[in-house]
C-alpha cells in the first residue's frame, strides 16, 4: 500500500513507478475508486464510491468519466448513458424513484 502526503491511499499494481493495472484508490475524504489504471490515472472499467452515498460504474479515460456508465444517486435515482470529460454527455436516460407523499387526518 502506498500513501501520499494528502492522506490518500493506493493498493494495487504499478508499472514504472506509476499506478497501472488493477487497484483501489482511497481518497482522504472517504471516496473510493476500484478499477483499472493507466499511467497513474483512472483508465478503463471502474467503480467510484462517493462519501455522499452516490456511486458511478463505468468507463474512465485519462482520469475522467468517459464512455458508457451508470451514476447511482443515494436517493435511488440513476442515470445510464454516455459521459465525456466527467460530465453526462450524449445518449442517456434518467430513472427517478417515485416520490409519494402521504397525508393523514388526525382527529383530536
Amino acid at each position: 500500500m502506498k500513501k501520499n502526503a494528502y492522506g490518500d491511499k493506493f493498493e494495487g499494481q504499478f508499472k514504472d513507478g506509476k499506478k497501472h493495472g488493477q487497484g483501489t484508490y482511497t481518497f482522504a475524504n472517504g471516496d473510493v475508486y476500484k478499477g483499472q489504471f493507466k499511467d497513474d490515472k483512472k483508465h478503463g472499467q471502474g467503480t467510484e464510491f462517493y462519501e455522499s452515498g452516490n456511486k458511478y460504474e463505468g468507463q474512465f479515460k485519462d482520469g475522467l468519466k468517459n464512455g458508457l456508465g451508470t451514476y447511482f444517486y443515494e436517493n435511488g435515482d440513476k442515470y445510464e448513458g454516455q459521459f465525456k470529460d466527467d460530465l453526462k454527455n450524449g445518449q442517456g436516460s434518467f430513472k427517478y424513484v417515485k416520490r409519494v407523499e402521504l397525508a393523514s387526518h388526525i382527529n383530536s
